[in-house]
């Protein structure tokens, strides 16, 4: 049976609470909810709160929290992808594919091939749709840990953010690995970081300075792939090989 699932802060306890705003209207009038119906919570840090409708006004819904889990549902691995800023709805899937897998952090890159322009404004806008976009996706997915959304970035800023993750890996058409080969040598890895560039690809300056930061420059392989589907098709393989015990 399907479980309608919502992202609400709070405070994940067994009691009554009084939801309100966007919430409620959606508790309400979009799932059409009633008196008596199930539902699912999340407060987007691992924590899962069954929840039934127990009465629905014009602009509230009061609700039973009657049990607290912490689903396994969320990989093992922490991704960061930290991919350039694509045109229009292109960037829009991607966050959205990206959360399902769970990932952990999307950092969008404004790189020198980057054909996106985006300022103060704009990057603060952005960055609220593409929030709202991981929100959905977390909970179509059964996700609920909500993954942060940075702000446009530079490349030279997200490396040295980077050097925290166990492993760092950008992809790159020109590179002599393959993906496959550098994964499976990170044998003790629990985070890594995926950097992903437009379709015209990272410079070559922008792969030396990558790889002077200890990232390792890898291929996907013979077929030249659009950004949005590398990006995929790498966290894929790495969540794959950070599953392994």
């Amino acid at each position: 049976m399907h479980v309608y699932r919502l992202y609400v802060p709070v405070q994940p306890k067994v009691g009554i609470v009084s939801l309100h705003g966007d919430t409620a209207h959606r508790l309400i009038n979009v799932l059409r909810l009633r008196p008596g119906d199930a539902f699912a919570l999340t407060d987007g840090k691992g924590n899962e709160m069954r929840s039934r409708l127990i009465k629905a006004q014009r602009d509230e819904a009061l609700v039973e929290i009657y049990e607290v889990t912490q689903p396994s549902r969320e990989p093992k691995g922490h991704i960061c992808l930290a991919i350039t800023v694509l045109k229009g709805e292109r960037f829009d899937w991607l966050i959205q594919k990206a959360v399902e897998l769970g990932v952990r952090e999307i950092l969008p890159l404004l790189t020198r091939n980057c054909v996106v322009r985006i300022s103060r404004d704009d990057s603060q806008r952005k960055q609220k749709r593409w929030l709202s976009i991981a929100i959905s996706a977390m909970e179509q997915s059964g996700g609920c840990v909500l993954p942060i959304i940075h702000e446009p970035t530079s490349l030279s800023e997200a490396l040295a953010r980077a050097k925290h993750f166990d492993a760092r890996i950008m992809l790159h058409e020109g590179a002599e690995r393959a993906l496959h080969q550098a994964v499976g040598e990170l044998v003790m890895a629990k985070s890594a970081v995926l950097f992903v560039g437009p379709e015209g690809g990272f410079d070559d300056a922008e792969v030396e300075e990558a790889v002077s930061h200890g990232v390792v420059a890898v291929n996907l392989g013979r077929r030249i792939l659009r950004s949005e589907t590398a990006a995929i098709v790498g966290t894929a393989i790495i969540l794959h090989h950070l599953e392994k015990p």
